[in-house]
């Protein structure tokens, strides 16, 4: 069965032609509440589910993700001193054919492989470097910022281009991930050694929206904050509410 919906958006809940205001109660209609957009025009609870109110305005934060990157690493019998850097960019809200693929949601990939004790500012230009080589444009905003403690080497911060932006692999986890290239022997295949790309463990927390990831062996950090679109900016306005435009109306017949 076919449901049409539509969102109306209201600047304010006093409307001057209406002498009780935009919400009341109405038991003498059978009804919870009444929404009025004028004395004579009732929508009822039957027809409208949800009556929300939101702030008038709210500023976009775009999505970022910090990076404290791991030491250099011995090489030993099982350890390599080789990472990747795996990223995951998707869009909320918006159509941009640019992230379209075969998967359920549209999004892009993104790995880059570097060294143990890499500097953020070498891992910063082979960033992007890789993104202007593999997608023709700049997919993220990449810069470096002062580490935590005495002597810390910088931080990665990744940040998005845009409000729509933000991190999440394809089943909604952590869209920033470090892994380890591990050395391993293959059980099935006698005398046959290799190597494998293996997720670092980490311990997982979540303040505020804000995801913390850290990992103990090697030592390393991922802190992601995938921000919000705006609410009531031109960008918002354009792409969310329809204008009584020429292109908005055709679909109602309207030339």
């Amino acid at each position: 069965m076919l449901y049409f919906t539509k969102t109306t958006i209201v600047n304010d809940a006093t409307n001057v032609c209406v002498k009780d205001g935009l919400w009341k109660a109405d038991g003498s209609r059978g009804k919870k509440f009444v929404v009025k957009w004028s004395d004579e025009l009732y929508v009822d609870d039957e027809h409208c589910p949800r009556l929300l109110k939101k702030t008038a305005y709210k500023a976009a934060v775009l999505a970022s993700a910090t990076v404290t990157l791991p030491a250099a690493q011995t090489v030993s019998a099982t350890e390599t001193n080789l990472f990747r850097l795996v990223l995951y960019i998707r869009l909320r809200n918006n159509n941009s054919s640019m992230y379209s693929n075969q998967w359920t949601f549209k999004g892009k990939p993104f790995v880059v492989e570097f060294k143990g004790g890499t500097t953020a500012a070498d891992l910063k230009d082979l960033i992007e470097k890789h993104e202007l080589f593999q997608y023709g444009k700049r997919l993220l905003n990449v810069s470096t910022a002062t580490g935590s403690g005495n002597n810390a080497p910088d931080d990665l911060v990744l940040t998005a281009t845009d409000q729509w932006q933000f991190f999440a692999t394809q089943d909604n986890g952590v869209g920033v991930q470090l892994e380890h290239l591990v050395k391993k022997s293959f059980s099935y295949v006698s005398g046959m050694d290799g190597e494998e790309w293996v997720p670092m463990e980490g311990t997982k927390a979540v303040s505020n929206g804000v995801v913390t990831v850290t990992y103990a062996s090697p030592a390393a950090t991922v802190v992601l904050n995938n921000g919000n679109e705006a609410f009531g900016d031109f960008a918002h306005i354009v792409k969310d509410l329809r204008l009584p435009t020429t292109a908005n109306l055709r679909w109602e017949g309207i030339a």
